[in-house]
Formats: C-alpha cells, structure tokens, sequence
C-alpha cells in the first residue's frame, strides 16, 4: 500500500480509494500519496508511482457541466505551446494522462470528478517573498506570446464572468446573509468605493490564463518555466491577467516594483508599454484587488460555496485583506 503522508484538509479519504482512482489512469502501484496545499477550487494529491504526477479532484459544483470546455481548451494550450518551437524549448505544459477507458476525467462512484496529469517539478517560494518580480514579469510575459497562437474565438470559458466587476458587486448586493451576518465596516467601504472602480474599463479581445497569480506560475533556478491550474483560461484582457499575478507579488502601488515587472513582462512577450498604459495597470491591479476582496466577502456571506477554507474565517480575513488596503 502506498505511503500517506501528511493530513487530510477536507472530507476524509482512504489511501486505498485514491489507489483505486489512480488504478484508472496507470497500471504502477502508488508508493507515495501526499495532499498538496495548494488551491482554493479543487484538491490535489502528488503521487509517486515511479513517475511523478498530480491526481486532481474537481470541484463538481463548477465543473461538473464545463468538461468538454476544460478538455477544449487545455487542447489548444499545448497546440500553442508546441506551435512556438524552439523559442520557448525549456517551457513546460502539463501533460494531461487519459484513463484506461480513453478519458481524460473518471467519475468515481461518489460522482467525484477526477483527473491525472505529470507532476512539473519547482521552486518552492514563500508567498509574496519571489526573489526576482522581473521573472514573473517575463513568465506570463511568455504565457501571453503562447496564448496569442491560439485561434480567436478558440478557447471557451467556463468562468465567462472572472474578471466582471459589475457581476460581482450584484451578486454581492443580492447576498441576503442569511447564512452568516454582513460586515459593517465592509459594507460601507464597498459603497463607498464601487463607482470609483467600476470607471476604469481595460481594452479586451486577448487569450489569457485567467487565474494568473504568482501561485499558479513554475518557477526554475528562478525562472519562470510554465502555469497551472489552466481551467481558468478564457478570452479577456491581459491586463486582468497583469493584476492577478501583481497582486499575488504583494506589492501594493509601489510604482517602481511595478515598473520591475513590466520590464519583465515585455522581454517575454515582445511587446512595449507606453506611460498611460503602465498607469492603467496600476489602477487596474488596484480594481482587481477590491474585486477579490469583495468574492471573498460575499462567498463568505454565502457559506463557503465557491472558495475553500483552511480554517473558519479565512475568507472574511481575505476579503478585508484585499478591500481594506
């Protein structure tokens, strides 16, 4: 039997029922099976079995209807990834792994969605410590020159609305806090501060990752080699993609570390910015974090439904994080 390490965060499994889901996808037996503390969506499992790979448990209220975008778009990432040759020879896209029955996705008899892919080995980093905001930069600098090969209208995106502030701010303003009561300082700063926001519009028409944070990028030797968690991947604004990865650096408006970045990012896509443009994505990554800051709040006011917690009140302490700045 496989070794387990490490704890459970969420509903118990046995090792022997992960082997058994593993068993679908290779015939190796498991020798190592370890929980990743990583994501706020889905759960992951490293597994060694000779290789190494990530077996990934979905989260069925979002993906269940979406697999065949899923499965859509992951096809074309690594068509453009492999379209871009020798120019990014040492990028790394996940590999996807089909199950026995010719699938990329097994339902188990739970109804628990789940897929396979090999494990891409990093740099480990202490969040918001990254050594070189340059090699950020660069990375999804790369991604973007990846993305642009894929055909427009292309890809299909299952969360059409996560970058849509207007989206958010209703569905916030149509919480009841019947689960767990509002926050008043919370309450007023979001009134107080959503016109603001809701002004600054960004230009569009681009295929981006969606979910562009520091934590979903691989680093190597302290360059960036390739992204995760590329459910997210969508038509958008590269400039929403720009204030994800910005806002998981934990820079705040420091203007000269957002210069830094940029530096980066035109090495890696090829492409410069004028001075309007790097004030409008510094306005940018400060509508992102209020954005954030106020899904956190109302899936908290919900219940938990879309964000996972660690601990009890870890979405509310997130939402004022990112609002109260």
């Amino acid at each position: 039997m496989a070794k387990w390490m490490g704890g459970i965060k969420g509903v118990f499994l046995e090792p022997q029922a992960l082997e058994r889901i593993i068993r679908n996808y290779i015939d190796a037996s498991p020798e190592h099976i370890e929980e990743l503390d990583a994501g706020h969506i889905n759960r992951s499992f490293l597994v060694v079995a000779g290789d190494k790979y990530v077996l990934q448990e979905l989260n069925r209220k979002l993906y269940s209807d979406h697999l065949s975008e899923l499965e859509n778009n992951y096809g074309y990432y690594r068509k453009a990834c492999q379209s871009c040759g020798d120019g990014l020879s040492e990028w790394q896209c996940p590999e996807w792994i089909k199950s026995k029955a010719d699938k990329f996705f097994y339902t188990d008899e739970s109804g628990d969605i789940w897929r396979l892919y090999n494990y891409i080995q990093g740099d480990l980093y202490a969040a918001g410590k990254l050594i070189d905001l340059m090699a950020a930069g660069e990375g999804l600098g790369r991604l973007h020159r990846i993305l642009k090969e894929c055909p427009k209208g292309s890809v299909q995106g299952v969360f059409r609305h996560l970058h849509d502030l207007e989206h958010y701010y209703r569905e916030y303003r149509e919480q009841d806090s019947s689960v767990r009561p509002r926050d008043r300082e919370l309450d007023e700063y979001i009134s107080g501060r959503y016109e603001e926001f809701s002004e600054l519009s960004v230009a569009g028409g681009d295929v981006i990752h969606g979910d562009a944070k520091l934590g979903n990028m691989i680093f190597r030797n302290g360059k960036a080699i390739g992204f995760i968690d590329l459910d997210t991947i969508m038509e958008g604004s590269r400039y929403d993609d720009m204030a994800d990865c910005l806002r998981s650096c934990s820079i705040g408006d420091d203007e000269e570390k957002i210069r830094q970045f940029l530096a980066g990012y035109e090495a890696g896509s090829g492409t410069s910015f004028t001075a309007d443009e790097i004030n409008t994505v510094a306005a940018n990554c400060r509508k992102n974090r209020f954005m954030l800051g106020m899904r956190y709040y109302t899936d908290c006011l919900a219940g938990n439904v879309y964000f996972r917690e660690s601990y009890p009140g870890e979405s509310l302490e997130k939402a004022k994080r990112n609002l109260l700045f």
